[in-house]
């Protein structure tokens, strides 16, 4: 017979979710494509260039790195975020409503995906200064850059929409407001990531999304899985805990079940994310229709208030 007791210290992943892992990142590597000689100018490439110089492009990039790191910033200067984690009937992590407060506000995917995004604009608009400047750029370093931005940009589409379509709503059903969804860091990790990921793409550098390099996407996700499993016993000291509750490794073969969907979202999500980019250059050099599909999509997957 099972003991279904609440558990009191870590709770290892079953073995079928470790495997699961384990051959996502190697497929995901075994078939990742090579970057031999990247080109470092596509971090100087400026799609509108009657209207927006290099020097202005790189301006603007430092100024969206800068945005994601007030929103680091002030992980310190806010108040604690209350987690209750909606649990699996079948779960035996503890059922404690646990706070995130200091470096621990960065736990969340959100919080990791907002920060790459910000290591990401600060590398490109580097690598984009050293161009200009006829600097030569280590390979190693676009190909950093180009890959960060490959991660991190996607991730936009897919933190907006979640918020905008699951978690808003069920947290308005829940409370009848969007509690925690209108503070001003909220608002700018779910949006501002959507708005200057699009402008990116769409108005200023255009810097390309590879289908073939969707692996990229499935390594990140592994490396939320294993962070997520690592911290369990840091949330609190009475037990395994976890943020969401398809991390739970206390559910058996449903968390690796909810394993293979987190990632064929965050496959689709990058896939869907090359799509505008393929898109976007269909539409040719047309700053009104580039700026239309932008804001289209941004209206898709942001939300400001309940």
């Amino acid at each position: 017979m099972t003991d279904d007791k609440p558990l009191t210290s870590f709770a290892p992943p079953p073995l079928s979710a470790a495997l699961t892992v384990a051959g996502m990142v190697g497929s995901s590597l075994y078939f990742f494509p090579k970057i031999e000689h990247p080109d470092a100018t596509i971090f100087t490439n400026v799609v509108f260039p009657e209207i927006l110089s290099v020097k202005e492009l790189i301006a603007i990039r430092l100024f969206f790195a800068f945005v994601c790191f007030v929103g680091f910033a002030t992980a310190w200067l806010t108040p604690p975020v209350v987690v209750t984690t909606p649990y699996r009937p079948k779960s035996r992590a503890p059922r404690i409503t646990f706070e995130l407060a200091g470096w621990k506000k960065h736990f969340p995917f959100t919080s990791w995906s907002w920060n790459l995004l910000g290591i990401s604009f600060a590398l490109n608009a580097y690598i984009a200064y050293q161009v200009d400047q006829q600097q030569d750029v280590p390979d190693w370093m676009v190909r950093m850059g180009l890959m960060l931005w490959e991660v991190a940009a996607p991730m936009t589409l897919l933190i907006g929409a979640v918020v905008k379509y699951a978690l808003w709503p069920a947290q308005i059903k829940k409370s009848g407001r969007g509690e925690g969804f209108m503070t001003p860091r909220a608002l700018l990790q779910h949006n501002a990531n959507v708005i200057m990921a699009m402008a990116e793409v769409a108005l200023l550098g255009g810097i390309p999304s590879h289908f073939s390099h969707a692996g990229l996407s499935v390594l990140y996700g592994c490396s939320y899985v294993l962070f997520a499993w690592s911290i369990q016993t840091t949330l609190h000291g009475q037990g395994p805990a976890f943020q969401y509750f398809f991390m739970d490794t206390t559910i058996g073969t449903e968390h690796t079940i909810a394993l293979y969907v987190l990632l064929s979202v965050l496959m689709l999500f990058y896939g869907l994310f090359c799509t505008v980019d393929t898109l976007l250059h269909m539409v040719g050099n047309n700053f009104t229709a580039h700026a239309t599909f932008a804001l289209t999509i941004c209206s898709l997957v942001c939300r400001f208030r309940d």
